[in-house]
């Protein structure tokens, strides 16, 4: 019979929002590159990790891609405590989906980083968890040992949270050995312990589960009740499933089958809401025992095969005992040759059972199934025999009707002798008319077959010009519709191309008419502004000088050399010289570090194939310090950020630049672009660029610009 395994829920269960992924990029040239862990890091990967506890048991495809993504962090950023987490975290993964060995190794993995770093409390889970892995593959006492070990840890270190679920789990070891008086006393200890919350509800449980084993009914639902109570204070459906399923026992065993159906019933609704594909495979066997002990085998083998389809798919232990439970199915009814297959199946799955066993109760089938053959083919021969005598009797029957057909036959045939004589000379004349009337209508086919013939040759002679007359001009004219289509999407492609060629000269002419007025604006400032304000210094300098430092007009000097500072910052900006007369890469670095200085954050710059980057075209390299120069100006408005992140790649074909921030982000579809941004998309279009924007609110933004290459944009040293 197959029984229902104990629920070992985990207690790391955090309610989190989902958090997005931010780009990891990372560029190897031939040396290692040095990565800050700074604050932002760690947070993703925390969010990663706590996405990951809220969802491996209801989605567990999504959640190991997850808690991978948290591994791949931790293993570039160096950061071995979450490298650790994230190991664990797939240990308890593959336990989950039923592969032991990849648990185990997992774990194992986790466990000795946390021990190398003194990280009591995750050392103290890895015991717990190893200690579920052995108990689930069946090796108690291994388990038995990491629980006792993982609870030392725990009391010597005061994890307070940790000791009650450890007694919990050393007294689930008892039951399943059948010391219940050892279970109970563990269990008390840790309902005493957390007096409260998803570890109290489970401890009750567990408690109720005792009393069950020891067929006190009573006792067992009161425990049962209590914790099903427990599991709704803390709204946790998750929870409920495990006293519901001993409720619904209680009542198969006391044969109350409607209570046990609805209870069942309940329980499979939050499984399938839940997504709990494992449990479904024991709450469908339930209802499978069911519906057979109300003697409904029908709807019993239903279930059961639903049960056994979960099963087979994830390769569960209990896969043998659902074969018994269909053999016995298929016996009640009759049907010996399909039991006898399902429990051949059982017992070749399940070799722990003595052969003595298995050939008496194959033997028995066997009998069974040979018994109602051979019952069967006496049926079959006396339906036969039957069959034999009711022809034996028709035969004779018919053997009398035929002396008696036989004497009236001879006397019939003198007659017909005598007649058929007579009969023969009028056939003989009839005969020799009908040739001389087949002679007179074979000579009419002739006539009418020739006539035919001469009308349907000349019929074919005039349709076949005619036929190939409207071939040839239906050809023509479908020649000239599709020639007509061909020109009027030549003519519209060419229309296309002509307008989106006026709109690139457009906008680069709007660029370079911009680029021009920068720079007269830049030489008026520098030339003219700047060098009135030089003028009107060296004076004030010179009045000074009669003033004999009066503090008033210090401070009126400072003001005007502030003054002159910001013209000449505002004119290089415009048209910066360094830009076209030194290295860009170095350009562009210089232009950072005076941003994050000025701006009071940190930026992050990484530049591949400077020396790629060096020989671009000067209008290029202005049009790529100009779209830099507006997206970190947004960058300052709006982001509300510490740190920014800026990559400049070159390769063969593309320059990609990306500039991401860990600031407050926006929703995409809620902002409008304003001018700055609309003026980037016409930088990038004339470049035949492409620009992607990935926000958040609350997560920051990603700006990717992506820029072809062509031949005239490279200037060869």
């Amino acid at each position: 019979m197959f029984k229902l395994n104990y629920l070992l829920l985990s207690l790391l269960k955090k309610k989190v929002f989902l958090a997005p992924m931010a780009m990891l990029f990372f560029l190897s040239n031939g040396y290692a590159q040095a990565f800050e862990v700074n604050e932002a890091t760690k947070n993703r990967i925390e969010a990663l990790i706590d996405d990951f506890d809220d969802l491996y048991t209801t989605e567990p495809t999504r959640a190991k891609g997850l808690i991978q993504q948290a591994l791949v962090i931790s293993k570039k950023y160096q950061m071995p405590v979450k490298k650790a987490e994230s190991y664990y975290r797939l240990g308890k993964w593959f336990l989950n989906v039923g592969e032991s060995d990849s648990a185990l190794h997992y774990v194992n993995n986790a466990l000795k980083i946390f021990s190398r770093f003194n990280q009591f409390e995750n050392m103290s889970l890895c015991y717990k968890e190893l200690g579920t892995i052995h108990d689930e593959i069946g090796q108690r006492e291994e388990s038995m040992n990491y629980y006792t070990e993982g609870l030392k840890l725990a009391r010597q270190h005061g994890l307070e949270d940790q000791i009650a679920p450890f007694i919990n789990n050393i007294g689930i070891i008892f039951l399943k050995q059948s010391h219940y008086d050892k279970a109970l006393d563990h269990f008390k200890e840790s309902a005493q312990l957390s007096k409260k919350g998803y570890q109290y509800a489970i401890t009750l449980n567990n408690m109720g589960v005792v009393k069950y084993q020891q067929n006190q009914f009573n006792e067992a639902v009161i425990y049962y009740e209590k914790s099903l109570k427990a599991c709704n204070d803390i709204a946790d459906e998750y929870c409920s499933l495990t006293p519901l399923n001993g409720l619904a026992n209680i009542s198969l065993q006391e044969k109350k089958y409607s209570k046990a159906l609805s209870t069942t019933r309940e329980i499979i609704e939050i499984q399938e809401k839940l997504g709990l594909e494992k449990d479904l495979l024991v709450s469908f066997n339930r209802m499978g025992l069911i519906y057979n002990a109300m003697s409904n085998f029908e709807m019993a083998i239903e279930y059961y095969m639903k049960s056994l389809i979960i099963a087979e798919k994830i390769s569960s232990v209990h896969t043998p005992y659902i074969h018994s439970n269909i053999s016995d199915c298929y016996r009640n009814i009759g049907n010996y040759k399909k039991a006898l297959e399902h429990m051949e199946i059982f017992y070749q799955k399940y070799d722990s059972i003595n052969s003595g066993e298995y050939k008496i109760k194959t033997e028995e089938l066997l009998t069974q199934y040979e018994t109602e053959k051979k019952e069967k083919e006496i049926a079959l021969l006396k339906k036969d025999k039957k069959l034999r005598e009711i022809e034996l009797e028709k035969n004779k029957a018919l053997y009398e009707q035929e002396l008696l057909n036989q004497s009236l036959a001879e006397q019939r045939n003198k007659y017909e002798l005598l007649e058929r004589d007579r009969k023969i000379d009028l056939l003989n004349k009839d005969s020799e008319l009908q040739k001389a009337n087949i002679i007179n209508q074979k000579n009419e086919l002739d006539r009418l077959s020739s006539i035919r013939n001469i009308t349907i040759t000349s019929a074919i002679l005039i349709l076949i010009p005619i036929v190939i007359l409207l071939i040839v001009y239906r050809q023509k004219v479908k020649n000239k519709e599709m020639l007509a289509l061909k020109t009027e999407e030549v003519n519209r492609q060419k229309s296309l191309e002509m307008i989106r060629s006026f709109e690139i000269k457009t906008i680069r002419a709007h660029i370079e008419g911009q680029e021009i007025e920068k720079k007269r604006i830049a030489k008026e400032l520098h030339d003219g502004v700047a060098g009135s304000l030089a003028a009107i210094k060296m004076r004030l300098q010179a009045f000074g000088e009669t003033l004999n430092g009066e503090p008033k007009f210090s401070n009126l000097l400072m003001s005007v050399d502030n003054v002159y500072k910001e013209v000449r910052t505002i004119s290089h900006n415009l048209t910066p010289p360094g830009m076209l007369k030194h290295s860009f890469v170095d350009f562009l670095k210089k232009y950072l570090n005076e941003i994050s200085q000025a701006g009071h954050f940190d930026i992050e710059y990484l530049f591949h194939g400077e020396a790629g980057l060096n020989e671009i075209t000067d209008e290029l390299k202005v049009e790529i310090y100009r779209i830099l120069q507006e997206l970190i100006t947004n960058v300052v408005k709006h982001a509300q950020t510490n740190f920014v992140e800026v990559q400049l790649i070159k390769d063969k074909n593309h320059i990609n630049l990306i500039v991401e921030d860990h600031g407050k982000g926006f929703d995409l579809s809620e902002k409008s672009y304003g001018l700055g941004l609309s003026n980037l998309q016409s930088r990038i279009k004339t470049l035949g660029g492409r620009l992607e924007i990935d926000s958040f609110k609350e997560r920051g933004t990603i700006v990717s610009i992506e820029i072809e290459l062509k031949e005239k944009d490279v200037v060869f040293s």
